[in-house]
This record gives C-alpha cells, structure tokens and sequence, in this order.
C-alpha cells in the first residue's frame, strides 16, 4: 500500500494507491477505514483535528462516499511528534523513519481493532480540542492529565481489571509499549499524578497559582510524552520530540533501549 500527500494552495490531498504487484480485493468499507486511519495519522503528525471540509472517496473510478463537513479554521496545537527543525535535519536522510511517520502511524492504526481505534480517536479529539489557547491553562492540563490517564488505560487493556490500581495500569501500558518504567514512564507518571490529583480533586482551583514556568514545563513535558505513546502504540520507533528541552532529537528505540 503507499501513499503521498501534495498540498495545492490552501488545500491538502491524500492519494492512497496500491503498487501493481500486489492482489488487493478492498471493499467500500476497508476503503473508508483505510482513509479514516490515514487521515487520523496526518492530523496527529500535524497537530490538527482531521474534519477535512470535503471528502470524497473513490473506488475503481466509483464514488462511494461523498460529504461535506461545516467545520472550518480548526485550531492546530503546538504539541506535535514533528517539528521544523526535526524536518531540517532529516530532510536529506531518505531512509530514516522520520519520513515515514505518517504511513508507520496510518499502518499501526489499522492493526488496532476497531473499538479500540474508535476510542483512540476520541482520546485525541480531546488532546487537540484541549489545546486551544483560549482555554485557561488549568483546564487544559486537567484535559492532558485525564487524556493520558485514559490512553494508557486503553493500552494495558484496563477494561479487564477495573479495580487495578492507577501505577499498575501505567506499569502495564509502559510494559506493553517496550518502556522502561524506573527509567523513563515513572518520571511521567509522578509529574502527571501531581497535577491531575491537585486539580482533579479541588485542592487547586486554579493551575495560574503554579509558577508559569513550571505549567510551561511540565504541560509540555506530558504532551510531549502523550505523543510519544500514542506513536509506539501505532509502531513508529523513529525520532520523536519525547522532551522538548533536552535539546537534542531522541527516538523511541532509543527510550525503549535507555540510550538517553
């Protein structure tokens, strides 16, 4: 299967084909599901909802699905897998996963069964939506806090032992990812439990009380890691920005291997 993306002024276009040598018998709805993981996949590389204004989907020169939807000018977070410096420095490095990511994610998409990529899908309509600037900035930690308390929930398959405990579901999602826990999860996990116990519980009302350093920081830190999860999950191990102020470009195979 390959796929390329052109943009043509204001618009985006997603061509998805397969090579000659292969005997694909696809159905309308694998068609659909295939453009729905791909679409998904460049709007968590990008940052933005992925609600195009008009799509319209062909097979064999059919259409079988046409819409258009009434969403326009979609914020786009600053927390993405990507940046233009990332790009900068691998742009010249064909072979490096990096210029992969977008096919690696839209290919781990639609390994996930159904269900769970129905609710991976909600987990990040809600990261983005929780990033307009608009918001305070309390209200968008306390989104990232219950976002990344929800995806590792669906990771380590939670809904088969409710009562767990929350540092053993995070134990389990970080093992199932290939993470270590001493290593790397359990910095995440302690930062996200100080922040989402304050204001999930009402012991702070509001996150302006904290330093705005330390809301930058750790507000960045756990996007930055929320993103660094979904990526494994859906098998990309190439560069990622898992810390954006470590200063230098680290890869999941990397965390996964404690070469930090």
């Amino acid at each position: 299967m390959g796929r390329s993306f052109d943009s043509q002024g204001p618009e985006l276009h997603l061509h998805l084909r397969h090579r000659n040598d292969v005997d694909l018998i696809l159905r309308p709805d694998d068609v659909s599901a295939i453009v729905n993981c791909a679409s998904q996949s460049v709007g968590f590389v990008m940052g933005f909802n992925p609600w195009p204004a008009y799509r319209e989907v062909r097979v064999d020169h059919r259409i079988v699905e046409r819409w258009i939807s009434p969403r326009f000018n979609l914020p786009t977070t600053y927390l993405t897998p990507v940046s233009e410096g990332m790009w900068s420095h691998f742009f010249d490095d064909k072979s490096n996963a990096f210029h992969r990511i977008v096919s690696t994610i839209a290919d781990g998409l639609r390994r996930i069964s159904s269900d769970d990529r129905k609710k991976l899908t909600t987990l990040l309509w809600h990261f983005r939506s929780g990033t307009i600037r608009d918001l305070p900035s309390s209200t968008r930690l306390l989104i990232l806090c219950a976002v990344l308390d929800g995806l590792m929930k669906l990771i380590a398959c939670a809904h088969d032992s409710k009562k767990a405990a929350t540092d053993k579901v995070w134990r389990k999602a970080s093992d199932t990812l290939g993470f270590s826990w001493d290593n790397w999860t359990k910095n995440v996990f302690e930062v996200w439990g100080k922040h989402r116990h304050l204001l999930g519980h009402g012991w702070l009302w509001i996150t302006e009380e904290v330093p705005a350093q330390e809301f930058f920081t750790d507000h960045a830190r756990l996007g930055c890691a929320l993103l660094t999860f979904v990526a494994a999950y859906c098998g990309y191990d190439g560069p990622i920005m898992a810390d954006p102020f470590s200063n230098r470009i680290v890869t999941i195979r990397d965390i996964k291997s404690n070469k930090l």
